[in-house]
């Protein structure tokens, strides 16, 4: 870096420094605002769909894959062709085994050539934008600067003539600079904000027939599964616990365990009926309290 850069450099976070504390004015262009506010929102959902596109990919992906083992672990379970829930486990593992094998590599490659990547080539924008976005920037504050520069040297009793016209015509060139910069950047922004659907349709429009395809095959492979799995009870439902041989005896409980529900209603059945026979004990012994005072009053 050169030193005038340096310098330059320098001058301008003086400028953005005095800024802040308030000591001197920054030109504001309401208009560039809002087109620099609706550029960055733009760029920011490009950002975000890229982003979670790439996720959710791999989050299918990882979907089926992990499907794939739990299956495999179904089926080695229920290895008795006489078992109730061999069927439901062998279709399972088939129709996982054949969702993964037609649907992974499908929506990698769809997801990838047509969504993925046209999306990162479209971002490529952002990096012609921002830089000059980054130049109008500068050439505001360099104007602002030399604007605070004249200034102060106009209100300066005894000021050089020659460092004051210097000043002016250095003035001059800043704001012309920042002006056409500021022209030409605000039109690329609303020219790029307007056409902003055009470069996303088609990477979307893949994205979400690829998807909605996919969610098409797991209802077909889920409908043909359900066809085969058994109605589920759940009142007769074994704890593993009860098929474990007791020490004592070598016998095998085989009983279906009660809900924690069922209990807590027996318990609170036991107890008001505890409680209502207490209170009917308490007034009974009321009555004979009663009975013992009048008796007693008419002796």
């Amino acid at each position: 870096m050169s030193f005038n850069r340096f310098k330059q450099n320098i001058n301008r976070l003086q400028q953005k420094a005095l800024v802040k504390m308030g000591t001197t004015e920054k030109t504001v262009d309401v208009d560039f605002d809002k087109s620099l506010e609706k550029y960055n929102k733009t760029k920011h959902c490009y950002e975000t769909m890229y982003k979670e596109v790439l996720n959710v990919k791999e989050t299918l992906v990882a979907f089926l894959e992990a499907s794939k083992r739990l299956s495999n672990e179904i089926a080695d379970f229920y290895d008795n062709p006489k078992a109730k829930m061999r069927l439901p486990a062998l279709k399972y593992q088939t129709s996982v085994t054949k969702l993964a094998e037609e649907t992974i590599q499908l929506f990698d490659e769809r997801t990838k050539d047509l969504t993925v990547n046209p999306l990162l080539e479209n971002m490529i924008v952002f990096n012609d934008l921002n830089p000059k976005i980054k130049n109008r920037n500068n050439a505001l504050v360099d104007y602002d600067r030399s604007n605070r520069k004249v200034t102060s040297l106009t209100n300066k009793k005894n000021s050089d003539p020659l460092k004051l016209s210097k000043a002016q015509n250095e003035l001059k060139k800043r704001k012309k600079r920042y002006e056409k910069l500021n022209k030409d950047t605000k039109a690329q922004l609303d020219s790029f904000y307007l056409n902003r659907f055009k470069p996303v349709d088609s990477p979307t429009a893949v994205f979400l027939s690829t998807y909605g395809g996919f969610m098409l095959e797991i209802g077909k492979h889920s409908n043909e599964l359900m066809k085969v799995i058994p109605k589920v009870d759940s009142s007769n439902w074994i704890s593993a616990t009860s098929l474990i041989s007791d020490r004592k005896t070598g016998t095998t409980t085989n009983t279906t365990t009660k809900s924690p529900l069922k209990k807590k209603k027996k318990k609170k059945r036991k107890e008001s009926s505890s409680s209502s026979s207490s209170s009917s004990e308490s007034e009974e012994e009321k009555e004979k309290k009663k009975k013992k005072k009048k008796h007693h009053k008419k002796k």
